[in-house]
Parts: structure tokens; sequence; C-alpha cells
């Protein structure tokens, strides 16, 4: 986890230089998505969370809207979690909606953002699967005025499967009005 906070933070600062305003980073990049039976362990899941914060404090000072996937635990349940934040706060945190268990697949196993300052500008999210699925949460969040869809992803590469999902990003994006950001 700190190998990948410190990655993270360095391309926020490198984008920061080209006048980003929104980041997305892949599903579960905290941690990173094959860490399979490991969700399991609480100091897994512990160093997740003291990462998040870590990230939080480094954002204090910058306006960019940032979006990293992470482990989220409540009660006895874990979650794979879009977390977006801005100017150090957590703004929100979004659970993926459909839990892929097919193929290489075993999430079962272990598992819309608004400025305020810009009213115009809405963002919904989703997390890989979840644009896969017959009513992907990107519509429900585009109806409620989502202006950006930012999707985190950690898909595998298998032939042609690349070329698809592109064309399934643009199909959303033409069929929301929306941009549609994807990151995997």
């Amino acid at each position: 986890t700190s190998y990948n906070l410190r990655n993270i933070e360095s391309l926020i600062d490198q984008a920061e230089t080209y006048g980003v305003s929104v980041m997305v980073f892949p599903e579960l990049s905290i941690t990173s998505y094959t860490c399979g039976d490991l969700f399991g362990q609480d100091l897994l899941i512990k160093s997740a969370e003291d990462k998040v914060r870590e990230l939080c404090e480094f954002m204090k000072s910058k306006d960019m809207l940032v979006f990293v996937g992470a482990p989220v635990p409540v009660n006895q349940y874990l979650f794979n979690c879009a977390i977006a934040i801005q100017k150090g706060s957590i703004l929100g945190i979004v659970p993926k909606t459909f839990i892929p268990n097919y193929s290489e697949f075993y999430e079962k196993r272990w598992f819309s953002f608004q400025d305020e300052d810009m009213e115009e500008f809405c963002v919904g999210v989703e997390i890989c699967e979840d644009l896969w699925s017959p009513v992907p949460p990107s519509s429900y969040a585009a109806v409620s005025g989502a202006c950006v869809v930012a999707n985190l992803s950690a898909s595998n590469e298998l032939v042609n499967k690349a070329s698809y999902r592109k064309e399934l990003v643009k199909q959303q994006s033409a069929r929301l009005v929306c941009a549609y950001v994807y990151s995997s």
C-alpha cells in the first residue's frame, strides 16, 4: 500500500502541473486488485485505511478531484469502493454494485458527487463490472445530473477485450450525454 500511495501521489503532482481537474485511478488502486484472500487480513485493511488518510492529508492544498479505489469495511462486510477526495476531504464513498464471480474473478469471496463551488459539475461513479451490467449505475447518475462519470476498474486483458471495452465506454458516454472517464 505504501508503494501504491507514493505512485498515486507522484501522478497527482504530475497531473497538477498540467492543470488536471479530475483524476481517476483504477479499482482498488490503494491496495491493488490482485490481493485475493489477503482482503480478509486486518493488516491489509488497516493499511488501506491509513493510506487513504495519508492521501487526504497530501490532498489538503489541492483543488483536484481524485478518485481512488480501496476496500472499505462496514461492520462485518468488506466493500470494493471508489473514494472521492478533494481539498483533503473525502467527498463520498461509492461501493461497487455488481460483484463478478466467474472465470478469473472471485470478488464475491472478498467482497454521485458534487463540488460545492461548481454546482453544475456533478460526477457519478461506478466500478468496473458496473458498466457491463444491463442497467449500469452511471445511467441513474446521469439522470440525476451527472455530467461526468468515473469508472475505477482493474480489468484483465483478453484478446479483443480492449477494443470491446473502448466501444462500450464510447456508447455509454454517448447514451448518457456526458464525459466518461475509465481507468484500469
